[in-house]
């Protein structure tokens, strides 16, 4: 039996001490799309990539939806991050008419976003 997980590992995963100041510090850049925004931050001794989601409680009030969103949105992640640039911090941020998305459409989007960050090659 095959199980899906939906998390990300935990060295993958984007915290305080490794990386979260470097993307609001400045030297972060910003990427959209209309469904999603980046913010991507290059890391000068992590090996990376780091990742976190956030879905505002402003666009999808119930908790039960949100963390549906970032599982999904985790997942798209996970299956792509070998192929993700290493050495980098990176939030995704949800924006207004992507609570009702389907996967394949936040897939696409993701990879939309990725790409037009230099995250993916």
């Amino acid at each position: 039996m095959t199980y899906t997980t939906y998390v990300l590992k935990k060295r993958n995963r984007l915290l305080r001490g490794n990386g979260a100041k470097e993307i609001f510090s400045g030297r972060g850049k910003t990427f959209s799309t209309s469904l999603f925004s980046l913010k991507t931050a290059e890391l000068r001794e992590r090996s990376g990539p780091f990742f976190s989601v956030a879905v505002p409680s402003s666009l999808v009030k119930l908790a039960t939806k949100r963390n549906t969103l970032k599982r999904r949105a985790r997942a798209i992640i996970r299956n792509l991050m070998k192929d993700i640039k290493p050495g980098t911090a990176n939030i995704v941020f949800f924006k207004k008419r992507s609570e009702g998305l389907n996967f394949r459409v936040l897939k696409n989007e993701i990879l939309t976003l990725l790409k037009k960050g230099g995250l993916l090659a």
